[in-house]
């Protein structure tokens, strides 16, 4: 598999194409692909800034002792700081939090160890490389970021992937192919995301769909709710599940439908540039990169995909 450089380091991940997707899911070969982007690494480096400078060593402390409900203490109590204000944002501060992302560490951590069905995708960034949506190489922001995900890294025994590889799909409309075959394989879609999501059913011509709808913030609450009606779902039907949940909910769904017969993709809002026009008309729908040019983006997938 094609590999390429995570954003300004030397770190390798592997960029799956569209065929690496569809054709486990012609075989029904249930996996969960996961994403973690650049605002769980600023949670992490506003938690162990000592004087302006990420403490790491006291973090890759704690992560290799499994120290998981100390370090998701610690981030909860700096949740207001500059640059990690996304819990608030969209999770109100609930104290929840601490217990979900105590979820999120574990998995992050100890990957297939817990399940081989697990497949990561990172981006110290928003899964557009360098192109947008990224500090300067030499900022203190993305410096961490970069050495916060090392710690993960260098310790992992199994490969991470490209957290940006379903943008590329969108950008390039071959996100289509996914939904022609789960349509020709007879799965249900489940989406579990906001409002605006009730859209992707007559946009890809879904045969089989379903909306878990959310609210813009603190489904937190509600996540075990989601977590039973998916498990519904997949009692009886051949089941995809698209989470635009949030990286630690989406974690956390993962870990509770891991022994589920379904298959789970990690989407947030990749496919939001197929219904870009509806972006002004759609109260939930916001999504700041769908600003950039269409042919620059398309060359830029083109260039890393086929570079």
């Amino acid at each position: 598999m094609k590999q390429i450089h995570l954003e300004y380091s030397d770190m390798m991940v592997n960029l799956p194409s569209i065929d690496y997707f569809i054709d486990r899911i012609k075989a029904g070969d249930n996996f969960q692909f996961l994403r973690v982007n650049h605002a769980i690494f600023d949670i992490i480096y506003a938690s162990y800034n000592m004087y302006g400078v990420f403490d790491y060593d006291g973090f890759k402390k704690d992560i290799e002792a499994k120290n998981y409900k100390l370090i998701a203490q610690r981030c909860y109590s700096h949740s207001n700081k500059e640059y990690n204000k996304s819990w608030e944002l969209w999770h109100n501060n609930s104290k929840e939090l601490v217990e979900k992302f105590q979820i999120f560490l574990k998995v992050f951590n100890e990957y297939k160890d817990i399940s081989s069905k697990f497949e990561i995708g990172v981006s110290l960034g928003v899964g557009l490389n360098q192109f947008w949506g990224i500090f300067p190489e030499n900022h203190p922001h993305q410096i961490a970021r970069q050495v916060a995900f090392r710690t993960f890294y260098e310790k992992s025994k199994y490969d991470y992937n490209y957290s940006g590889v379903l943008k590329y799909f969108s950008i390039n409309n071959s996100i289509f192919k996914i939904f022609d075959v789960l349509n020709e394989c007879n799965y249900h879609a489940v989406f579990v995301g906001p409002d605006y999501m009730r859209l992707y059913e007559d946009k890809f011509n879904i045969n089989n769909f379903h909306h878990i709808n959310i609210p813009t913030n603190g489904a937190i609450e509600y996540v075990d709710e989601y977590v039973d009606a998916v498990k519904s779902i997949a009692k009886t039907t051949r089941t995809i599940v698209f989470y635009s949940i949030g990286h630690v909910l989406t974690f956390y769904m993962a870990n509770a439908l891991k022994d589920e017969n379904l298959i789970g993709i990690d989407v947030g809002r990749s496919f939001d540039i197929v219904i870009k026009d509806k972006m002004d008309t759609e109260e939930t729908f916001v999504s700041y990169w769908l600003n950039e040019d269409i042919g620059r983006l398309r060359n830029h997938v083109n260039t890393i995909q086929n570079g």
